[in-house]
């Protein structure tokens, strides 16, 4: 009988076949280094499942599903890596461990089959879609494109194509309400004033300077797919519910 495939046998299988990897390399052995490779890439995906799903068999059964995934935030995978040493060049490959955001869509799919309802609606997901085109349609105005086509055609599900959120937003204060919907439906904890989780002006700003990037073709620009826009969304709620701060990565001067 086989035994059960677990977190630890696949770690420990992933760390085998690093270990394999590097030897082969020493030996200039191509053809096992491609296979080992192949094989390593397979298990380190079936190591993010495990832990995706260990992670979200824990969280299904806390009181509060929604609140604990947005506070825990993430869930530990594996990638390899390859350190060339600067004198000799030789590469060598080692284990690496790396934190991937919780995916509240997957989640809420996960605790359905559970029938175990995470958030105060259930269209959310639907509101982020719908979200989505509203900020399409500004970006596309404030450059003087067209917006027939993304009124018309812009990708999403028929439930996204029903919810009322109101016009395309042309101001700063527009977008905050919009976003304070959608954050209603997610999370909502009755305080003096309604929701205790109430989005802010830097909130609107970190989602205006995260939503857009250079698109492929010339003077294009790419706005964000449903699921980057649902992680954006998932960070502002993480602010809030750990109560931190926005901060800043730049290059500075070495000081002396």
């Amino acid at each position: 009988m086989s035994k059960k495939r677990t977190i630890a046998i696949v770690e420990q299988e992933i760390k085998d076949l690093i270990t394999a990897y590097n030897e082969a390399n020493m030996r200039e052995d191509l053809s096992s280094m491609r296979e080992i490779d192949g094989k390593l890439n397979e298990s380190e995906k079936e190591y993010a499942k495990l832990s995706m799903f260990t992670v979200f068999d824990e969280l299904a059964k806390t009181e509060k599903p929604m609140f604990e995934a947005i506070k825990r935030y993430s869930y530990s995978i594996i990638k390899h890596r390859d350190n060339v040493d600067k004198e000799t060049n030789i590469a060598t490959r080692e284990i690496s461990y790396k934190d991937k955001q919780i995916d509240l869509v997957k989640f809420e799919d996960y605790c359905k089959e559970k029938k175990i309802a995470i958030a105060p609606a259930n269209d959310w997901r639907y509101a982020i879609q719908k979200f989505n085109q509203l900020l399409c349609l500004k970006a596309a105005k404030e450059l003087g494109v067209k917006t027939k086509p993304i009124s018309q055609s812009f990708y999403m599900n028929k439930i996204a194509k029903a919810i009322e959120m109101g016009e395309t937003p042309t101001s700063n204060t527009a977008m905050l309400k919009q976003l304070q919907f959608i954050i209603d439906k997610m999370l909502y904890v009755e305080g003096d004033h309604g929701n205790i989780y109430k989005a802010t002006s830097r909130d609107v700003a970190y989602l205006n300077m995260l939503y857009t990037k250079k698109g492929k073709a010339i003077l294009s620009i790419a706005t964000a797919k449903h699921g980057f826009l649902t992680s954006l969304i998932m960070d502002m709620l993480h602010r809030l519910v750990c109560k931190k701060d926005y901060t800043i990565e730049c290059k500075l001067e070495k000081s002396n």
